[in-house]
């Protein structure tokens, strides 16, 4: 359930920073707005694929680069080492295929894979608030 935590953590924290993103200049937080609508996006789409038993093989590389892509984002906002943070808990490494190998072998519950889903929506809420 790593992946699910490491996301579920990210997205908390980006809703967390959202009032101090809000005071920076407009073209920073749309540039992170758009980031952040990405990464929701795909871990929506990652999560449907995973609730049919589906390996999401054409969404890890989406979200490798989105994660640099928050990095870029948002480091000049909250700082390299915060960002650093937020981007490594993002990426998919071996924890996409841990979690699949988790669901397959009814390890991970419906209700817990369903937090994914919950992220990805903080993650769509984060990107409206710092508009």
């Amino acid at each position: 359930m790593g992946m699910i935590k490491d996301a579920w953590d990210a997205a908390k924290e980006i809703l967390r920073l959202s009032a101090d993103i809000k005071t920076r200049d407009k073209k920073q937080r749309d540039e992170l707005a758009d980031v952040l609508t990405r990464i929701a996006d795909v871990l929506e789409a990652i999560y449907n694929k995973l609730k049919e038993n589906i390996y999401p093989t054409a969404y890890c590389a989406s979200l490798e680069t989105f994660a640099e892509d928050l990095y870029n984002s948002i480091h000049l906002i909250i700082g390299d080492e915060k960002a650093l943070r937020l981007s490594t808990l993002l990426k998919p490494a071996d924890k996409l295929e841990k979690l699949f190998h988790e669901i397959t072998n009814g390890l991970v519950s419906y209700a817990e894979l369903q937090k994914l889903e919950e992220a990805s929506g903080k993650f769509k809420v984060g990107s409206l608030l710092i508009k």
